[in-house]
């Protein structure tokens, strides 16, 4: 299992800390810099000893501008503008991806504010120094924030709030269409009746998948069996409309065989229906770490 910690306010990591305390082998996904801040607050506040707080658990680094693998699915990490550092990030798995922007102040004009103005070099020849129009964000940095809600991704995860430390609705709303029509908004649900931004359901029976049963483009196909392992595969057992079991071994995939692995045929009204596409998630290690604490939490009888 893995956790995404974007920042240590307590409604964003307190979860993760009582997730550890549990004794659950986890790995916390973060940049080293919140990951010191949350071993520091904790062990503050629980009163134990940073190093072992850090041997509860694994950490896995979340290093701006390098993508991280994690359970077959590929991360793109980048700071976000908040009171404390914080990250969003993107998840791309399969040709689909979904966007997390994590706490974050997304107002242009506020953004167009805080960039840089005036360049160093002038500032230097300059008598006199505005610094309201110098700025604190570079140029690449407000354009990095700028682009943040609006890229390309299957589904958008904007929070909202009170400003200027969150999103106000009112931002969200002139967004582009196409950009709304993704998007739901999370850290509030004080959405207004007049309102035509979604909220993101909550709760195990509110998650939202991008693996849900659907049928596939012979382009999607191509994509898997592009990206998928060529040897190695282990088997996938479907269910078909009259319980029993069809066992389709994979070992080269290619768009026919891939539809014909992924095909599940209803035997009472003759529609075919696809598989989620986990099933064509390739190994990890953590799935190895997955069995042996599931193997260990079996109770073994000797006489």
């Amino acid at each position: 299992m893995g956790i995404i910690i974007t920042h240590c306010h307590a409604d964003h990591d307190a979860g993760a800390f009582q997730k550890v305390m549990r004794g659950s082998r986890v790995a916390i996904i973060t940049t080293p810099t919140i990951y010191d801040s949350f071993i520091r607050k904790y062990s503050a506040l629980s009163g134990l000893k940073a190093s072992l707080l850090r041997h509860s658990h694994r950490h896995r680094p979340a290093i701006i501008g390098q993508p991280l693998r994690f359970q077959g699915a590929v991360f793109h990490f980048t700071y976000t503008l908040h009171t404390i550092p914080c990250i969003s990030f993107k998840v791309e798995w399969r040709g689909r991806s979904i966007v997390f922007t994590g706490d974050h102040m997304n107002i242009p004009s506020e953004l167009d504010r805080l960039e840089r103005k005036v360049s160093w070099s002038s500032m230097k020849d300059s008598k006199s120094c505005d610094l309201d129009s110098l700025g604190v964000l570079s140029k690449a940095r407000a354009d990095d924030l700028r682009h943040l809600p609006i890229q390309k991704c299957d589904i958008l995860l904007h929070e909202a709030g009170a400003p200027p430390i969150h999103t106000p609705l009112a931002e969200l709303e002139k967004l582009p269409g196409n950009v709304r029509d993704r998007l739901y908004v999370v850290h509030t649900a004080a959405i207004p009746p007049d309102c035509d931004l979604k909220v993101a359901p909550t709760g195990t029976a509110g998650t939202i998948r991008l693996d849900s049963m659907h049928t596939p483009s012979r382009s999607m196909l191509s994509t898997l069996a592009k990206k998928a392992p060529p040897v190695n595969i282990t088997a996938a057992n479907l269910q078909d409309g009259k319980g029993q079991s069809i066992t389709m071994n994979r070992d080269h995939l290619n768009p026919s065989s891939t539809r014909r692995l992924i095909t599940q045929f209803n035997g009472r009204n003759g529609k075919a229906k696809v598989a989620p596409l986990v099933f064509l998630r390739p190994t990890d290690v953590s799935d190895a770490w997955f069995i042996l604490n599931l193997l260990s939490a079996v109770p073994f009888l000797s006489r």
